[in-house]
């Protein structure tokens, strides 16, 4: 430039120091896949124009000098991959140019779905409240087996208002988009049955064959208790609900309590 040539018009003169017209190289390439799960191949497309050589650097240490070369990531992360293209036929030198992309790689995780319940047998309408113990999860799909669904890490108050036998299924995922992980599933049977409970309000243990017992029923109940108090609020009698009958006598001794009212 002497000067006498105004900057919007120099870019288009040739250069005077090499009178022939440069060389534009472009690098591009295209990668598939762009993520996945470590170990993961990945097949490079070359789409640079101009080039007469390339040098690849895949970003883990790895380089390649290929048109279109393979590599295989076998560590986690983001690597970023670039791709020069060189061209250096030109009497005016080497050109180049460099681009480059990312890729994610992926562990995939071992996602194990499992849960307990507080109980999975009882009377209608039965209350059940569901545990999450599940690993290696993100997200959580439930069929409760009474019609309901759940996404919820731990139902509570679930109700099974009849009797039957209900299958629990437990679906666990870990939502990684860039690895997808199997998800793993556990089922549970909540057993809920016809119930019955009775107590009669009387007993008169005389040896007359009438009432000598306190007789009562607990047909599909468990981890109950029958308490018995006086008028005064002491304790005279307590048994889990398998014994089926009270005789009167002050907690399995052969004293009877006194004629009264008992709660």
């Amino acid at each position: 430039n002497n000067g006498n040539i105004g900057n919007d018009m120099w870019r288009y003169v040739p250069n005077l120091c090499c009178p022939y017209i440069p060389i534009k190289v472009s690098a591009s390439f295209t990668a598939n896949p762009l993520q996945g799960c470590a170990p993961l191949t990945v097949n490079f497309s070359n789409t640079s124009t101009n080039g007469t050589s390339y040098f690849w650097n895949f970003g883990d240490g790895s380089n390649a000098t290929a048109m279109n070369p393979a590599h295989t990531y076998t560590d986690t992360g983001t690597f970023t991959v670039t791709l020069t293209a060189v061209n250096d036929t030109s009497q005016c030198g080497r050109y180049s140019n460099t681009n480059s992309l990312n890729i994610t790689i992926g562990k995939q995780v071992n996602v194990s779905s499992s849960f307990t319940a507080n109980t999975d047998y009882g009377c209608a309408p039965l209350v059940v409240a569901f545990s999450n113990t599940s690993s290696n999860a993100t997200a959580y799909y439930w069929s409760l087996g009474n019609g309901q669904v759940d996404t919820a890490m731990n139902p509570q108050h679930i109700i099974y208002p009849d009797s039957g036998t209900f299958q629990v299924t437990l679906v666990a995922f870990n939502e990684n988009p860039v690895c997808p992980n199997p998800p793993d599933i556990r089922t549970l049977d909540i057993t809920v049955g016809e119930c019955e409970l009775y107590f009669p309000n009387v007993i008169t243990p005389n040896a007359d064959m009438v009432n000598d017992l306190f007789e009562y029923i607990a047909k599909g109940y468990s981890n109950c208790n029958l308490t018995i108090f006086n008028r005064w609020g002491e304790e005279v009698y307590t048994s889990p609900l398998t014994d089926s009958f009270w005789d009167g006598k002050i907690n399995f001794t052969s004293t009877e309590v006194v004629d009264g009212t008992y709660y």
